[in-house]
């Protein structure tokens, strides 16, 4: 599977910066002035929501996914989203099998939730090391409404640190329509190399693999459907 690299320069195909609400450079600007007193505010389009999700171990046996995330804030304006991100650890010195979520307000991160159950994601796989650099710039391009119109169809991202590779993946509210230009400005603001792969999936797909793998387990361990005590939410990030 493809792997994202080191940043290239822009390819004269790709499309432009979309949208009228904040720039990225705008938003970039605010980094300085985010903890002035007095200074102006600048609201953003959407008010997003930072998660986090540690690893899980095994022993503590069957933990429902949603009860694995912890909420850490919600972000309404510009100073708002640097004064979060600035205390944040940088995802390359996250423990591997946890994950970075920002999601629009009341939207959870999960496959289940009615905004996303319809939706999927676009999923890249990238080599070690990239991370903090791809997940700032895809934070700013959604705050700053660098998605546009497509945004609308835009639930959250997430970034998953695995072993070997770290995946980077933008949540949609359908599984067509907009979701190619999603990919596509993806693509352009975060100026991939011209061989990453960007390969969707849907949250349906998901589910139905996840209760496949389930229901295998708990026949290899002699446990009847309703019996959790061999799963667990943390067996969860072998979907991603």
């Amino acid at each position: 599977m493809g792997t994202a690299v080191a940043k290239t320069g822009p390819t004269k195909d790709a499309p432009g910066p979309v949208g009228r609400a904040l720039s990225m450079a705008s938003i970039s600007e605010t980094k300085a002035s985010s903890s002035s007193t007095g200074a102006q505010v600048h609201p953003l389009k959407d008010v997003w929501s930072f998660w986090y999700r540690p690893p899980i171990s095994k022993a503590h046996g069957y933990i429902e996914y949603e009860n694995t995330l912890h909420g850490i804030a919600t972000v309404k304006t510009a100073e708002d989203f640097w004064r979060i991100y600035s205390h944040l650890k940088r995802p390359s010195f996250l423990p591997v099998v946890s994950d970075y979520h920002l999601f629009k307000k009341d939207i959870r991160p999960i496959w289940e939730d009615e905004v996303n159950r319809k939706g999927g994601k676009w999923v890249v796989r990238m080599k070690k090391g990239v991370a903090d650099r791809y997940w700032e710039d895809l934070l700013l391009s959604l705050i700053g409404n660098q998605f546009g119109d497509a945004g609308e169809d835009v639930c959250g991202v997430v970034l998953s640190m695995r072993n070997g590779e770290d995946i980077l993946s933008i949540w949609t509210r359908t599984d067509g329509g907009r979701v190619l230009k999603i990919r596509e400005i993806m693509k352009h603001v975060l100026n991939f190399p011209p061989n990453t792969r960007v390969e969707f999936k849907s949250h349906d797909s998901s589910i139905q693999q996840r209760n496949a793998i389930d229901e295998h387990r708990r026949e290899k361990a002699g446990q009847t459907p309703g019996d959790k005590r061999h799963t667990s939410g943390a067996l969860r990030q072998n979907y991603d």
